[in-house]
């Protein structure tokens, strides 16, 4: 995405996820239990030590142990770091290392092998239902009671249903899918499509919103005294294995329309369900796709900060930097860019 350290380029092309969600996966009854995310807890943080101070080497070295340490369950952070450096950029450095962290433990193969094998298409663990559940599997129509793991073939949109395999990415075209993200309109790529946005939330997340019945309006008008208040992640200590508490994650994705482009993009074989106009002029119909993330984005509600940890990574060549810009030093494409339209008479 925007950084590009060995770890990012080590995942598949420039955004170095992967998922292919076409392939089908075992029933609800015969899915197998997956590995948690954490505990254990990924503990590394940007030092080594305090006392001497030595920084955590991201290099060729430590590559396999780093690839492979896990989901941290709460941020490691330190307001030491090199010499001549602030106390608010030590800080930002460690967000920074937790942050790769988080990138490298969600978006490694569904299947627990090694991320460095990774190909752009190689299913994910955020894409697996046994970790994260889309917001459209939760907040089902009528306010029904969400169950977690598979999606059960009534949840799916009937016009999609013929084309539906188990774990297949299934995003809505409704306003809360393109209009983003200050309600601006839709955000439109170089080929005239509509850039598409989804939300996936964790167990943790998902129970939390079970037992008070969020799913519903009628039962958050019911529940309206509830002081929102969702599981927190914490490190281990003690007794306590520690636990990742809350994570959201919200990707944005393009409609990819060659195989050319399926190269550069982290890709997944998705159905677009478009729901029925409300004057009944068009009625709803699913069409299948490839899609490839352009934006990848995490929530992190810990101990420490309640506020939530955002951390957000956009792919390489979604729009070139002002200082590129300004250099006149761009690329001859972008996703969301054109080199060729002049500033002040764009569309």
């Amino acid at each position: 995405m925007g950084e590009r350290p060995w770890w990012g380029a080590a995942m598949a092309g420039a955004l170095g996820a992967a998922a292919v969600l076409s392939l089908p996966v075992a029933s609800a009854a015969q899915t197998p239990a997956a590995k948690p995310l954490a505990p254990p807890c990924n503990t590394l943080s940007d030092l080594v030590s305090t006392n001497p101070l030595e920084l955590t080497a991201v290099d060729e070295a430590n590559k396999d142990k780093l690839l492979t340490s896990g989901l941290p369950c709460a941020e490691t952070v330190h307001g030491e770091g090199p010499p001549g450096k602030s106390r608010l950029e030590n800080f930002q450095r460690g967000f920074d290392f937790y942050s790769w962290l988080t990138f490298i433990a969600l978006n490694a193969p569904a299947d627990d092998s090694e991320i460095k094998n990774a190909q752009a298409d190689t299913r994910t663990k955020w894409e697996d239902m046994r970790h994260f559940r889309q917001l459209a599997d939760i907040m089902l129509p009528g306010g029904k009671a969400p169950q977690w793991g598979e999606r059960r073939p009534q949840e799916v949109p009937a016009a999609c249903r013929k084309d539906h395999k188990p774990g297949m990415i299934v995003t809505q075209l409704i306003e809360e899918s393109f209009n983003q993200p200050f309600k601006t309109g839709p955000l439109i790529d170089q080929n005239g499509n509509y850039a598409l946005f989804d939300i996936l939330l964790n167990r943790q997340m998902f129970d939390y919103i079970a037992k008070n019945k969020l799913y519903s309006k009628n039962e958050q008008k019911r529940n309206s005294a509830l002081k929102i208040d969702f599981p927190a992640g914490a490190n281990p200590s003690g007794s306590f294995d520690g636990d990742p508490g809350t994570i959201m994650v919200k990707v944005s994705w393009r409609v990819l329309d060659s195989d050319k482009d399926k190269e550069r993009f982290h890709n997944v074989d998705a159905l677009v369900f478009i729901p029925a106009s409300e004057d009944g002029k068009t009625k709803e119909a699913c069409v299948r796709k490839t899609l490839g993330l352009v934006g990848f984005h995490v929530g992190h509600k810990t101990k420490n900060r309640l506020q939530w940890i955002w951390t957000s990574f956009e792919h390489v060549d979604n729009v070139p930097e002002q200082k590129d810009v300004d250099a006149r030093s761009v690329n001859a494409s972008y996703n969301f860019y054109d080199p060729a339209c002049e500033a002040g008479k764009c569309p």
